[in-house]
């Protein structure tokens, strides 16, 4: 029966599902040109809109978010397509149709050669719902706004002088927009104007989103609305890319009318320029890299204990909630296999009535228990940042057990309530907050895209942090809370995983994220990071005994998951001093160095469905290669360790070429 349930799985875990978590390859976008203009068309949406090699605007599109601020899948019906060498026009209906909401709509999008983009949408509710939002959403790539000056457009059509910010901001930093005009170039700029509601931003990179959105419906406004059952939306938002006729306050009124001089996007290279700055290396060191303890019921196997020493894990992190002995008996259980790994636990305390009665008790239980802690997080089970009177009292109580243990905290959410709720300095011993990447969107692209917004959360919370060390975790690939939710939760269906769980941790999409995530939380400088759990389909490897929904996550039963690789590899380099490197296209190619005194250990992933050309220059004389990829990963996640060991030996000399196949991950050891 056991050989048969592998087989069986092992169907199961093949293709998209093996590559991406997915049932069915995605369609490939199609490429068009509005003029000047380059850009993608994907499903129902515009992508990556670039005037030469410069991004303007990183997408448009329309959602539908109910009362939870959850967002109905876009089905479309009906497409249509009229494409020139320099114009597009293209006709689509939408509908969303989910729980309570039906609500159908016509959208239609022209590029014209004189360098402009009109999307419209005007949709129909088809019966009577509550909804947070309905309408345009339009993403500002970070790359080329953050810092940056803008004109704000008012209701009234003035324009006023403003900036994004280089920080995140913690408050939405424009509201009550009609439109925007981004200088580009000396007498070139984008203009952006919006119509049919009015439009606010916000910084995304609060929920690692790596764009400032424009979105309709300001926030002033009282939600959830309710949309009649014939209750009407229209919108349209319009891209001009204009040479301006005068001065700035003379500009923005106008939103455009001249026609541009501007030469078409240049071709894109083939390879990948990878630049690896290794004079540039520091004191920086890899952050410490620990996992999420998950309740397993049984004892871990002496198997599952060998994959876990293998990760060189720094700590084992935990919730301790102390209103409950359930909890109690999980923080043993926890307490007992972190002793057994030889790591320390990351703790995360969680009061629920008299703090400070609470946390005298739990001295009581630590002096009896003994555990090794290497840090406290301390919550409120009602509050989704830390109170730092909280704090105060963590740390005149557990103090009493072990006055060296750090007492920190920070927000169980996400970077935004840390961001509004920012700690006294000097108070707390260090700051963290989690990550995930799917606040907003949802496909392969946008998690990408969330990466190097990781960095952003660190290098802003340093601005308020007063030198205390930062700590980012649980960092995980789907929410495990939604604070800002209006009613409650849907109940998944039995044949279901929870919302929690996405099948991308399976996936070698998911081992190609890991690694993005890594990257840009270590060359920040982030001092220890919380990744995933141990076991299970939100750990880094199945339990023996397999998957709980063979059906719907079909892992394969006491196999490791491809990211396992990624953090393995790293773990191995414990200590090790971060070189910064830089990819001349991030979205489709990412990479961490690590250098020690014996070699430099380059960690390459390809997050797309293409095989990527990717080269650099190094001073090395002899290079070890190992790939994961589709061809090799499910006799790797069965024997990972055999997997390990085995390397290519390689002469380089100057330039190293490397053909990355689809969604593969490759350790290269240079020395």
């Amino acid at each position: 029966m056991t050989l048969e349930a592998t087989g069986s799985n092992d169907i199961r875990l093949c293709g998209e599902m093996l590559r991406r978590g997915a049932l069915v390859e995605p369609a490939p976008p199609r490429i068009l040109q509005a003029g000047p203009l380059s850009l993608l068309f994907e499903g129902d949406s515009l992508r990556y809109i670039r005037l030469g090699d410069r991004e303007i605007v990183r997408r448009i599109y329309c959602a539908v978010r109910d009362r939870n601020w959850a967002t109905i899948p876009n089905r479309v019906d009906d497409f249509r397509a009229r494409v020139a060498a320099d114009s597009f026009d293209i006709d689509f209906d939408v509908r969303n149709v989910e729980g309570e909401i039906d609500f159908r709509w016509h959208g239609r999008i022209t590029g014209a050669a004189e360098g402009t983009i009109d999307f419209e949408m005007e949709g129909v509710a088809q019966r009577t719902f509550w909804r947070n939002r309905v309408g345009f959403c339009v993403l500002h790539p970070i790359e080329g706004c953050a810092g940056e000056k803008c004109i704000i457009v008012g209701p009234d059509g003035a324009g006023i002088a403003a900036e994004f910010p280089r920080f995140i901001a913690p408050e939405n930093p424009f509201r009550e927009m009609t439109g925007i005009v981004q200088p580009l170039s000396p007498g070139v700029s984008a203009q952006l104007s919006f119509r049919g509601d009015l439009f606010e931003m916000e910084d995304q990179r609060n929920w690692t989103d790596a764009s400032f959105k424009t979105f309709c419906t300001p926030l002033r406004l009282p939600f959830p609305a309710k949309l009649h059952a014939g209750d009407r939306v229209a919108q349209r938002v319009t891209l001009r890319i204009v040479r301006d006729s005068g001065s700035e306050s003379r500009i923005a009124p106008t939103l455009g009318i001249d026609v541009p001089v501007v030469p078409a996007a240049p071709s894109q290279p083939a390879t990948i320029r990878l630049t690896l700055n290794v004079n540039e290396s520091g004191p920086d060191r890899l952050p410490q890299i620990g996992l999420g303890w998950s309740p397993h019921g049984t004892p871990l196997s002496e198997q599952e204990f060998a994959r876990l020493r293998d990760l060189s894990l720094s700590h084992l992190s935990c919730e301790l909630h102390l209103g409950g002995e359930p909890s109690g008996a999980d923080f043993s259980q926890a307490a007992a296999d972190a002793a057994r790994l030889g790591v320390p636990l990351d703790v995360a305390v969680f009061v629920s009535g008299d703090a400070e009665a609470e946390l005298a008790a739990l001295v009581e239980r630590l002096a009896a228990l003994r555990p090794h802690v290497v840090r406290w997080h301390l919550h409120h089970e009602n509050c989704w940042s830390t109170s730092w009177t909280l704090i105060e009292a963590a740390r005149r109580k557990l103090a009493a057990w072990d006055p060296r243990i750090p007492v920190g905290g920070g927000s169980r959410a996400n970077f935004l309530e840390l961001n509004r709720n920012r700690p006294p300095a000097g108070l707390a011993d260090f700051v963290a907050w989690p990550v995930h990447p799917q606040e907003h969107s949802f496909d392969d692209a946008s998690l990408f895209e969330t990466v190097s917004a990781q960095r952003a959360t660190v290098e802003s919370a340093r601005q308020f942090a007063d030198g205390r060390p930062l700590v980012v975790g649980p960092i995980t690939l789907n929410r495990r809370v939604n604070p800002y939710a209006t009613g409650p939760a849907e109940i998944a269906a039995e044949s279901q995983p929870p919302a929690r769980v996405d099948r991308r941790q399976l996936s070698l999409f998911g081992a190609a994220w890991t690694l993005g995530s890594l990257k840009h939380l270590a060359e920040a400088g982030a001092a220890a990071l919380t990744y995933f759990d141990t076991l299970g389909w939100l750990g880094v490897m199945e339990r023996e005994s397999g998957s709980p929904l063979p059906e719907s996550f079909p892992s394969l039963s006491g196999a490791v998951y491809p990211l396992y690789f990624v953090l393995a590899d790293a773990g191995e380099m414990k200590g090790a001093a971060v070189v910064p490197t830089r990819s001349s296209d991030p979205l489709s190619l990412e990479a961490l160095a690590l250098r020690d005194a014996q070699k430099l250990r380059l960690m390459i992933a390809n997050p797309t469905g293409r095989t990527q050309p990717v080269s650099f220059e190094c001073r090395a004389t002899r290079a070890s290669l190992r790939t994961l990829d589709e061809t090799n990963a499910l006799e790797a996640m069965r024997n990972p360790q055999s997997f390990r060991n085995f390397r290519t030996e390689h002469a380089v000399a100057g330039t190293v070429e490397l053909r990355l196949s689809p969604y593969s991950y490759t350790c290269l050891d240079l020395s």
